[in-house]
């Protein structure tokens, strides 16, 4: 089910992914995580009909890989120097993030090719975490 964009909430009430605002917010949410922790950004917006329709998506990918992936929703609107500093040029746009490096980035609706770049990732991961052993 497709939901329009301006019913994608804010709130993270009852979400499983945490709202940032500003640079800060991403940065000290990171040192939190620690450094080697996957971070998967999802770029949106209120007005952004696409945005709508990945959310229950998003949701679910991070209830799937909440013990493996930190997930985080940006509203462009009000992280514009976020968004700026991550090239979003459409909506929506998904970052995955290890410490500073951009391991990659999705953009639209495709949430299976968002999926596989998570699972891929992690595979990355555990594959070099393997290697230091």
């Amino acid at each position: 089910m497709c939901l329009l964009g301006f019913l994608h909430s804010d709130s993270t009430s009852d979400a499983e992914f945490e709202t940032i605002v500003t640079m800060e917010d991403l940065k000290s949410r990171q040192a939190k995580a620690g450094s080697d922790k996957l971070v998967v950004l999802e770029f949106w917006a209120r007005w952004s009909v696409p945005s709508g329709c990945v959310l229950d998506s998003f949701k679910e990918l991070a209830q799937t890989f909440k013990t493996r992936a930190e997930f985080y929703a940006l509203d462009v609107d009000k992280s514009m120097p976020v968004a700026s500093f991550y090239k979003v040029e459409s909506l929506p746009t998904f970052v995955l993030l290890r410490g500073d490096k951009i391991l990659g980035k999705v953009l639209g609706i495709d949430t299976e090719e968002l999926k596989e770049s998570i699972e891929q990732a992690l595979q990355e991961e555990q594959a070099a975490a393997q290697e230091e052993h």
